[in-house]
């Protein structure tokens, strides 16, 4: 065994050696010391969780490396100090009055200093679980391998074609799990050694032992910022398995990784995956909107739901990496950041309630980062000379075990070139490497002096070798890619560039020939073909970077699988913005007359007269055409306001009734099952696509004629719901949109076929920007004043602040009592004022918000408490009755008018989680006005005999409770059984079973002189009929056939069955006490 193994596992064995001793010492001052710190578990905690990584490394030869003597000997030593203050406690001395002191033996004065040593212990053990984590992911240890997707987990643990299974469905835009897997299969995998530096910054440190915080790590292109992201995020997971890692890598080239709104629904798929519980915190709202959840423009909702499930992780830590973050579409980046930077404010009460820990990589472009992030801790990624040189050594290996010059002076000569042109730039060294691999040993060194500077000029090389006869074509091939919003597929490229094929080759193996010609600007990466719902969304499966020859191209099929993206970001910017890039190919590019020449191919396609078909029986024909269906609007929307001339040129798809759009909205709009409607109004077509433009050229008034249809068409309703444009707009939330439409006369009080108007939905939907437009508009002045005054208590209608507060908009709610005069006590048909409204739909902040804020009323107690049950799963209910308690003022214990508690109630949601109602407090020995218990009154206790049993092991339950009539609980079961029609549970006899062997006492009389078998036995004499065991009503395990249960029987118990004691679990009640004949007496 080498010196310095022998060293580290000396030291080791040292350290564990103290840690028992401290351990000991802990707990005794814990025992002995009333005054003793409240800190003191957690230090033993500490020091614990430290004692037992040093065991893995004492235990692990794999881990008895030189880097991790230096942590387990400052461990060693701060545990020598530890041990000297906690040896000089007198543990015996007193106060004088038979009591120990921690005050009296002197310990308070070093207590500082205690502390101290225990945050330096709490800071190694971070720091050795990192070195662990660090050395297994490099030795291939790693415990977050995967095999299967996120959504085959998340499939097992919902069943399918539930509401959680649909919503997820729904909520599912991209694995992010597959993302990295396919992110290292196209960059390969990090060199061991490199990255590592970070976690040993001093504000790595900072942030990984903090409560919550942000970290922003920020470099220029090509610095390995990808690498690092995949690093920390294998990092986190090997060094903090108990808490949640979850993570988005953005991506520019691709719509489902490049807005706010789709990171958010990557993280928050990633949470109800770790914590299946929390799907009930998205469930209530996507039960009312549906898909349209989300969208675009519900990134305020979904963000309300991402901080709702953080403060229900609040005691769980949770570990965020966002990669990439520049790559973000500008306008919701700006909206992400604004939302981050107020979560992690010290001054925001925000800040306080969640356990997040944020992780930021991305360039320092947009402006918008820098001005953000600038105040947070932050990293910069210079020249770092230490990992350049190891990615260096490791490339340079692998391409010299390939041409066999393992050693020699040209392996040296180009590790010598490419340490001086690197720069600090990974991908420069990737590409390099990559280029000389395809070249033989004697072109290598022709090549080294001819390596590019920097990136720009890697790019430059390549288009200048481009052949002169392909370059229009080409040229043409990387314009579509550029302003694609998402990569084509080699057939979809095929069509849009509209490529030949040869004599003997297909135009898809044209197509690769063009691709391969253009080196390290572009990759190709296989995946499934696109479904429907892929198209309608953007969302591609995850891509695998290969290697494609021209017989992967034979057919159609195979091509329909692979996609072609640029293969960095570097790259884009580089044929954008360089003046040597596209602009030397096909002369200066102007970004919005390019959009224009794509949206008029695209609009071409979706004119060309065809019957109506499904949308993938038209594209085997036309390949482009789903790409047309699904994008012909955000090119448009990106050409800017200049586009006349496509008005004029597409007359037939823009005339006030066109086939054309007919055809669109069919393929738009395909779902099985359901026909789609007809006669697709302009207007209604500018709202569906969100293009302002167009709106608003439709909107003009041309002439007198098409001023007086233009006035009709505004307010026309159209489509199964029978909608105007201004309730179309106002579900996308587009205020600038919903303005327009006001100004030119839409009519806010229009009705839907569900009798809802654009006022109804604004107030459910939100935003307040888009309320408050309405709002200021005549017809719904109008209609809120009449709304507002109807909102008497008792009038039963659901009103605008009824709908507010099902939607959880606090802005709203208060602009409707402050402004328009809403009475906060208002009630629906079913008798719910905006206050239990939101208490239903899980909205406790706007909850808490309406009575400390709005004055409403926290009566009746106990409507407000069952309603805390609607739909919560029993995870969470426990943190929603705090919520009441603390925020509300409600008493779990409230009673109805008639002295009922939640669980005297017939049909109480609260018997789901008796457990948790117990943990909360709730009592079951409060008695209402009859005088009767819980068990009186409400025999859903005996649904299951286990939910029984909880109820009486309560200790301050009197199960001889006597009613007003003297009945007690046994007289109360029996008159149960007598009446199953007024009793729709299931009787279980093991529950008569149990209330005897809790203590029932059989001999107690009620007022008129009747035990509990006396009155079985005038039940038995007046005929009762029979009552069945229903299946639901016996728990499956407990393997009992449905067997009659009549009077007879609960009398024959009642008088011959011998109770059990108290710590046996009766199985079977009719056979452990009673056996074949057996008569014992009555205890």
């Amino acid at each position: 065994m080498a010196a310095e193994t022998i060293g580290i596992v000396a030291a080791c064995g040292q350290f564990v050696e103290q840690s028992v001793k401290i351990i000991r010492f802990s707990k005794e001052v814990h025992d002995k010391f009333q005054d003793a710190p409240a800190e003191i578990e957690a230090w033993r905690q500490q020091i614990q969780g430290l004692e037992k990584l040093v065991t893995a490394v004492e235990a692990s030869p794999a881990l008895q490396v030189e880097d991790l003597k230096p942590t387990v000997e400052q461990a060693k030593a701060v545990g020598d100090k530890l041990l000297r203050i906690f040896e000089g406690i007198d543990f015996e001395k007193d106060d004088g009055f038979g009591h120990k002191s921690w005050r009296v033996v002197g310990a308070f004065l070093k207590e500082d200093e205690i502390g101290d040593h225990f945050r330096e212990i709490e800071r190694l053990k971070a720091l050795l679980g990192d070195q662990i984590a660090v050395i297994n992911i490099n030795q291939g240890h790693d415990k977050f391998s995967r095999v299967e997707s996120l959504i085959q987990d998340l499939g097992r643990s919902f069943r399918p074609g539930t509401d959680e299974d649909q919503c997820l469905q729904d909520l599912f835009i991209t694995d992010p799990l597959s993302d990295r897997d396919g992110i290292i299969t196209a960059k390969g995998r990090r060199t061991p050694g490199t990255c590592e530096w970070i976690p040993m910054t001093e504000e790595y440190r900072s942030w990984s032992t903090d409560q919550s915080g942000l970290l922003w790590i920020s470099g220029p292109p090509g610095k390995g910022k990808t690498f690092i992201s995949i690093f920390l995020t294998q990092l986190l997971q090997s060094s903090k398995p108990d808490d949640t890692v979850i993570w988005f890598f953005c991506d520019n080239k691709v719509a489902s990784r490049n807005t706010a709104v789709n990171i958010l629904r990557g993280l928050i798929i990633q949470l109800i995956f770790k914590h299946n519980q929390l799907i009930s915190r998205i469930t209530p709202t996507w039960k009312i909107q549906g898909a349209n959840l989300f969208q675009d423009n519900s990134f305020e909702t979904l963000w309300r739901i991402f901080e709702d499930m953080l403060e229900a992780l609040k005691d769980h830590e949770v570990c965020c990496v966002l990669g990439a973050l520049d790559e973000c579409d500008e306008p919701s980046l700006s909206s992400l950041l604004f939302k981050i930077q107020s979560m992690f404010e010290p001054k925001t009460k925000t800040a306080q309630i969640h356990s997040l820990k944020l992780l930021i990589t991305s360039r320092e472009q947009p402006e918008c980062l820098p001005a953000t992030l600038s105040t947070f801790p932050h990293i910069t990624l210079g020249l770092l000379e230490h990992d350049i040189q190891l990615y260096i050594s490791d490339q340079i290996s692998h391409l010299a075990r390939i041409k066999g010059i393992e050693g020699s002076p040209l392996c040296q000569y180009i590790e010598y070139a490419f340490r001086k042109r690197a720069r600090g730039t990974f991908l420069w060294v990737s590409f390099m490497a990559r280029e000389l691999e395809h070249k033989t040993v004697k072109e290598i060194e022709h090549a080294l002096t001819q390596l590019p500077r920097d990136l720009p000029e890697v790019y430059e090389q390549i288009l200048s070798k481009i052949k002169p006869e392909s370059k229009t074509e080409v040229g043409n091939m990387l314009t579509w890619l550029l302003f694609a919003s998402r990569p084509l597929t080699v057939v979809e490229l095929c069509d849009a560039v509209q490529i030949k094929p040869t004599p003997y080759l297909t135009k898809e193996q044209v197509c690769l020939d063009y691709i391969q010609s253009c080196g390290h600007l572009i990759q190709v990466s296989s995946g499934r073909p696109p479904n429907g719902m892929d198209y309608r969304v953007n969302r591609l499966p995850p891509l695998i970077p290969v290697a494609t020859n021209m017989t992967d191209l034979s057919s159609k099929e195979s091509s329909a699988c692979l996609y072609v993206s640029f293969v960095h970001q570097s790259a884009k910017d580089f044929l954008k913005n360089h003046s040597s890039g596209l602009a030397a190919m096909n002369g200066p590019v102007d970004s919005k007359k390019t959009h224009a020449d794509i949206t008029n191919r695209l609009l071409s396609l979706l004119e060309v007269n065809r019957p109506f078909s499904q949308l993938f029986e038209a594209a085997k024909d036309l390949p482009l055409l789903p790409y047309a269906v699904f994008n012909w609007n955000y090119h448009m929307r990106e050409m800017g306001a200049d586009f006349a001339t496509i008005l004029d040129e597409h007359k037939d798809f823009f005339r006030r009734a066109s086939e054309a759009r007919d055809r669109w909205w069919a393929w738009y709009f395909e779902y099985p099952g359901q026909d789609t409607p007809r006669d697709v109004p302009l207007l209604h077509m500018a709202c569906i696509t969100a293009l302002y433009r167009l709106l608003e050229y439709a909107l003009l008034k041309r002439n007198t004629l098409l001023g007086l249809l233009r006035a009709r068409e505004v307010n026309r309703v159209w489509g199964h719901d029978q909608e105007t444009p201004l309730h179309l707009m106002v579900k996308q939330g587009q205020d600038k949109m919903v303005h327009l439409l006001l100004k030119y006369g839409a009519d806010a009080s229009i009705k839907n076929v569900r009798g809802k108007t654009a006022l109804d939905s604004a107030a459910f939907l939100g935003p307040y920007a888009v309320f408050l437009l309405l709002a200021a508009s005549r017809t719904c002045r109008e209609i809120l004043e009449a709304d507002a005054k109807s909102s008497i208590p008792h009038r039963g209608r659901e009103t605008l602040l009824h709908t507010a507060a099902r939607g959880g908009h606090q802005d709203i709610c208060q602009e409707l009592v402050a402004r328009w005069h809403y009475d906060v006590e208002t009630k629906d048909k079913d008798g719910f004022t905006p206050l239990l409204v939101a208490v239903r739909c899980q909205h406790l902040s706007l909850a808490s918000f309406l009575v400390k804020n709005l004055g409403a009323k926290t009566e009746p107690q106990i409507k407000i408490l069952e309603l805390a049950f609607y739909l919560r799963e029993k995870s969470i209910i426990n943190e929603a009755l705090e919520s009441l308690s603390s925020n509300l003022g409600i008493d779990i214990n409230a009673a109805d008018e008639d002295g009922n508690t939640l669980f005297h109630r017939l049909y109480s949601p609260a018997f789901m989680m008796l457990e948790e109602c117990i943990a909360a407090g709730l009592r079951f020995d409060k008695r209402n006005q009859e005088g009767e218990t819980v068990l009186h009154r409400n025999f859903w206790l005996s649904a299951t005999h286990e939910r029984l049993h909880l109820v009486l092991k309560e200790p301050h339950l009197d199960i001889n409770a006597r009613d007003s009539n003297g009945r007690t609980p046994l007289h109360a079961l029996v008159t149960a059984a007598a009446y199953p029609d007024q009793a729709p549970w299931s009787l279980d006899l093991r529950n008569l079973v149990a209330l005897l062997d809790f203590g029932a006492d059989r001999s107690l009389m009620d007022a008129y002189g009747r035990t509990s078998s006396d009155l079985a036995a005038e039940y038995l004499k007046q005929g009762s009929i029979e009552i069945y065991i229903e299946e639901e009503g016996i728990d499956s395990s407990d393997e009992i056939d449905e067997m009659p249960c009549s009077m007879l029987m609960i009398l024959e118990i009642l008088s011959r069955y011998a109770t059990a004691p108290l710590n046996v679990w009766v199985e079977d009640g009719l056979s452990e006490n009673m056996g074949n004949g057996d008569h014992p007496d009555a205890t």
